[in-house]
């Protein structure tokens, strides 16, 4: 962008969406596996899950359970217990109403680097970006058993969980019996951005040099995983967990991205 002769700025921009879509499947149309409520479909992106939608927690005693949680692997009818939406409308909660809630297929990634260099200094910046995927958040489902309060509970829960005397909470309360089955409580938005690396160097003049007989030297200052800009609750959204299609977006008590910090000290004869 600019070039003088003590100041230079170098800028490089990167969009670009990778989208996968199942064309064709070798027996059927879909393929389902239970387990991990992943499904594949023709026509659909790949790593798709399916589970209840939840749209808010009972807050009285004489709520109707049918229409709560019939056959949907919640033990709990309470105060506190997670209500699901009737997707079909008939007024009964079962394995009908489970719709796709999940996608881990961002629609954009990007990345911008930026180089400044200003006589004998020379700084440079990665950023990178993703946006539109989701994140499967297990660990809110294993730390966030509310049925059994001997259960080590995450502070956000316990201090945010719906009770008689919290009646603004928004997570499932301690009478539910919620579990970690497969639900859009669990469900994140995993768009983020991240400053990714950070790089000074500085050049040793030749004039310093030449006394201990050095045609060049440097010392660089070197920081990864600066900062990282989410609304996602955990660590990092930019992990995963599983190795296949059957994980993709599964954060598991995946281990974030450490930061480190590097100098660099280079001498050439």
């Amino acid at each position: 962008l600019i070039r003088k002769a003590k100041f230079k700025w170098e800028l490089g921009l990167n969009i670009y969406s990778n989208l996968t879509t199942v064309t064709e499947l070798q027996d059927e149309k879909v393929r389902d596996f239970q387990d991990v409520n992943t499904i594949i479909q023709v026509g659909h992106p790949l790593g798709e899950k399916y589970g209840y939608v939840v749209s808010g927690v009972v807050n009285t005693q004489d709520f109707n359970n049918n229409a709560m949680q019939q056959n949907s692997g919640g033990s709990g009818s309470g105060w506190g217990s997670p209500v699901y939406a009737d997707i079909t409308g008939d007024g009964i909660i079962d394995t009908d109403d489970q719709t796709i809630i999940f996608n881990p297929q961002a629609r954009m990634n990007g990345g911008l680097t930026t180089k400044l260099t200003y006589g004998y200094c020379d700084l440079y910046m990665l950023f990178r970006a993703s946006y539109g995927s989701d994140i499967y958040n297990q660990n809110l489902g294993e730390l966030g058993r509310t049925g059994n309060l001997s259960r080590a509970l995450l502070q956000k829960l316990g201090e945010e969980m719906w009770m008689p005397n919290n009646q603004d909470g928004t997570y499932v309360g301690s009478n539910s019996g919620f579990s970690d089955g497969f639900t859009s409580f669990l469900i994140e938005d995993a768009s983020y951005l991240k400053f990714s690396n950070l790089d000074f160097t500085f050049r040793f003049p030749q004039k310093w040099l030449n006394a201990v007989k050095l045609s060049g030297a440097s010392l660089s200052y070197s920081l990864s995983n600066v900062a990282t800009l989410s609304r996602y609750s955990w660590f990092d959204p930019d992990v995963n967990s599983g190795g296949n299609f059957r994980y993709y977006g599964t954060d598991r008590s995946a281990y974030p991205y450490s930061r480190t910090h590097m100098f660099t000290l280079r001498l050439t004869l």
